[in-house]
């Protein structure tokens, strides 16, 4: 189709890239499109999760701490993230003992893996056309090594691909604003990994109108607020022997190996690594990690007003990472990969559609002219 000269540019662009508008017929694919994209990312998800295994079974302290994981014998923090470990028993149950915990962790790995980034297409399909919905995915499949590879420090767990769908599901629920589907995503996702609490914040800002309170979206965020801290907790109380207070099931200091003193206050080290100060070689190097959020923090206002309010709520996910993890292990951005990829990808597309906008409508002004000159000439 030929550019319209009559348009302002500016429709035509926001026509061709953006969406400020995430639900738009972009979104509403046919089943055919969607089981030909489930189709496409099965075999990353396989290649992805044997190298993942490749790395964990090395030997050493990773595969026992898988096994101890597995056993539910690694401490009460592990042990609270029961969701993968039971499914995996599932699968042994349902295959009568005949998979080993590794076969069956393997499959619940590449399912969920799988359905990790087939959420983050859809999410993408929200604010992308259908072939960089696609490349924001693949590109997410090509970071996600990053975490369990040397370069993030060779740390992997059982839940760090299962995060990848609750919170791909999570986002798409939040900008939908689906209440009901929202809290059992919240409830599943918080049994993998408490992180997902970042997303409770992003429910606010989605539900929130304007600057004066709302009432129902406060309601709504504290409902949240206390389904995930009883979800969080009734695992304890379920298993006596895990049962402590969530205030002391983290730690805000980094105890050496032998338990001897001093500790280092985990704050204190993950200042070290924001000035290079450190561990590890230059290229494991959290920067490099967070590389996509970067673009998409410096082009912010570009971005699609439903993005921009992903964005607020990630300061709920990085300071507790801050005080009381290691912001090193890279693979604990997997949760928030698709939000990277996907505001990456929706610049890019705004580029694209704005350069090729502005070449065709080089084009036609060109065309226009050398008519109009042949008009003249013929008149003559």
């Amino acid at each position: 189709m030929k550019p319209d000269a009559k348009r302002p540019t500016s429709s035509i662009i926001k026509d061709a890239g953006e969406c400020e508008d995430p639900f738009d017929r972009r979104a509403r694919t046919s089943w055919r499109s969607s089981l030909l994209v489930l189709l496409v990312l099965i075999p990353p998800s396989i290649l992805i999760q044997q190298l993942q295994a490749e790395q964990t079974n090395r030997g050493g302290m990773a595969e026992k701490a898988f096994n101890m994981y597995l056993d539910g014998t690694i401490g009460t923090l592990f042990s609270a993230r029961l969701l993968p470990a039971e499914t995996v028993g599932l699968v042994q149950k349902v295959s009568g003992g005949r998979v080993s915990s590794h076969g069956a962790n393997a499959f619940v790995q590449i399912v969920a893996l799988c359905a990790g980034l087939f959420a983050t297409h859809r999410f993408a399909l929200l604010f992308l056309a259908n072939a960089w919905a696609l490349s924001a995915t693949l590109l997410t499949a090509c970071l996600l090594p990053w975490g369990f590879l040397d370069l993030g420090y060779a740390s992997s767990w059982p839940y760090d691909f299962p995060a990848l769908f609750f919170s791909a599901a999570g986002m798409i629920l939040v900008l939908r604003q689906r209440a009901f589907l929202f809290g059992a995503v919240l409830i599943l996702g918080t049994l993998n990994k408490e992180t997902m609490v970042w997303l409770i914040p992003a429910w606010f800002f989605h539900a929130q109108r304007g600057w004066r309170p709302d009432a129902r979206a406060v309601a709504q965020t504290l409902l949240f607020a206390v389904l995930f801290y009883a979800t969080y907790q009734t695992v304890r109380f379920a298993h006596a022997d895990l049962y402590t207070p969530l205030s002391v099931t983290v730690s805000a200091y980094e105890v050496p190996a032998d338990g001897s003193h001093p500790r280092t206050p985990r704050a204190a080290q993950n200042l070290k690594e924001l000035v290079f100060e450190g561990r590890g070689r230059a290229l494991q190097n959290v920067y490099l990690g967070l590389a996509v959020h970067l673009v998409a923090i410096v082009f912010l206002f570009k971005l699609p007003r439903s993005i921009r309010r992903l964005y607020w709520a990630t300061p709920f996910f990085f300071l507790p990472l801050f005080f009381f993890g290691n912001i090193c292990e890279l693979r604990l951005y997997n949760e928030l990969l698709p939000l990277g990829t996907v505001s990456v990808a929706f610049l890019l597309q705004q580029e694209w559609a704005s350069s090729t906008i502005s070449a065709a409508g080089a084009r036609a002004a060109k065309t226009q002219i050398a008519n109009s000159r042949t008009d003249s000439g013929s008149t003559r």
